[in-house]
């Protein structure tokens, strides 16, 4: 199957205390994706703080780099909505010029962040919710919503993101890797899935 998937990650300065973790979690996941056979993946890695920066996009995961410390280097404050209005953006266009036998059967969002949002200039909760809410809707596309420090059911829910979709997760280390063992785990499944209890799997896996 092909498939593009977008990683949205908070690289703001709450974020520090987990920057090594951060890293290992993603390049785990990273080898995970490259290793299996099934499915042609196609990645695009977005991180935010007061601003947004693409890292890559629609690139094969096979020919996809590791991320380092020079990538991730948590400052600043939590653009949030920005970051999710650009990459959906992008994405809508890029899609959109596609011929049809190129256009990916499944479309994935990740994204992760420990904070509220107080950044954003662009786009706010009821812009961000109206364009997952029409994307899973007319695209089918999948959105999963990860979060610590904050209430992120509430966080989720108030863009959009079904409730089945999101997950609270510990603020540590083992928190990172769980998220993106169940990131993995929820793109190689069928797509029916409790973001929260598979994340709650995914963590019981590591201890």
């Amino acid at each position: 199957m092909l498939m593009e998937v977008i990683s949205i990650l908070d690289m703001s300065g709450s974020m520090s205390g987990l920057t090594n973790d951060t890293i290992g979690s993603y390049n785990t996941y990273l080898q995970k994706l490259r290793m299996q056979k099934k499915h042609d993946i196609y990645l695009t890695l977005v991180v935010f703080n007061t601003e947004s920066k693409i890292i890559y996009e629609h690139v094969n995961v096979k020919k996809v780099k590791n991320i380092t410390t020079q990538i991730y280097n948590p400052e600043g404050g939590t653009a949030l909505n920005d970051a999710i209005g650009i990459a959906i953006t992008r994405t809508q266009q890029y899609i959109q010029k596609l011929k049809r036998k190129y256009v990916p059967k499944k479309v994935s969002f990740f994204i992760i962040t420990d904070g509220e949002e107080n950044s954003s200039r662009d786009y706010t909760n009821n812009d961000i919710k109206k364009m997952i809410t029409k994307s899973q809707k007319k695209d089918k596309w999948e959105f999963v919503f990860v979060g610590s420090n904050i209430d992120a059911v509430t966080a989720g829910e108030e863009r959009g993101f079904k409730k089945e979709r999101i997950a609270n997760i510990d603020n540590g280390g083992k928190g990172q890797y769980a998220a993106y063992g169940m990131a993995h785990d929820f793109l190689m499944g069928d797509g029916e899935f409790d973001a929260q209890k598979l994340y709650n799997e995914a963590e019981k896996k590591i201890n």
